[in-house]
């Protein structure tokens, strides 16, 4: 059996940027480690995902609280 990491190796901006196809529909991903009506943009998954957007020099397309 083998097992692989497609993004092992990759930081999470370039992971982002990786995706930044037409077929890629960021603003239906959800990284908020909290259930609220929108991204709280205060836990650590928010945080990484602003980072990596912001790294990625690309919109983030997610609204927070």
């Amino acid at each position: 059996m083998t097992i692989e990491a497609a993004f092992g190796n990759m930081s999470k901006s370039a992971i982002t940027k990786s995706g930044s196809g037409p077929d890629v529909v960021f603003n239906l991903t959800w990284p908020c480690y909290f259930n609220c009506p929108k991204h709280c943009g205060k836990c650590e998954s928010c945080v990484n995902r602003r980072n990596a957007f912001k790294k990625a020099k690309m919109a983030e397309p997610a609204e927070y609280v």
